[in-house]
């Protein structure tokens, strides 16, 4: 695959993930909710927004910041965080950290009970290695 033809896919991928993200707050959905969570829901509803905020503007690593902030400070048990910021690598074409992040989504959402979910991040993890050529590890 020729570059020009990489990042033309990275891009698409990555505007689909941000779509559903977009569509989820249009309608009033909230894009991280913490369930149990002893951190500041509030702050992390903040941080959470403003990285999509920056996602939606291209700037992808003030985004990644912004949800490396929640993953240290506030809550690092938050499966939706490791998703949102694993869209972000696959904006900078950091594939690995990319699988690393939807591999621990996907383990919290199995720690949680929550198997569909843990299989949609399966889902991810696959399409992401098939899209990028990434093998399994």
């Amino acid at each position: 695959m020729q570059v020009s033809e990489r990042r033309v896919l990275r891009k698409l991928f990555v505007g689909l993930l941000l779509f559903v993200g977009t569509i989820l707050i249009f309608f009033g959905t909230t894009l991280i909710v913490p369930e149990n969570s002893a951190a500041n829901e509030a702050e992390i509803q903040h941080h959470s927004r403003q990285a999509l905020d920056h996602m939606l503007k291209g700037e992808h690593h003030n985004a990644h910041d912004k949800l490396t902030h929640i993953i240290n400070h506030l809550d690092p048990n938050i499966p939706e965080v490791y998703y949102e910021r694993g869209t972000t690598h696959i904006a900078t074409d950091n594939i690995n950290a990319a699988l690393a992040d939807y591999q621990k989504a996907k383990d919290l959402y199995t720690a949680k009970g929550d198997l569909e979910s843990a299989a949609l991040m399966q889902d991810i993890i696959d399409e992401t290695r098939a899209q990028f050529g990434t093998s399994s590890q």
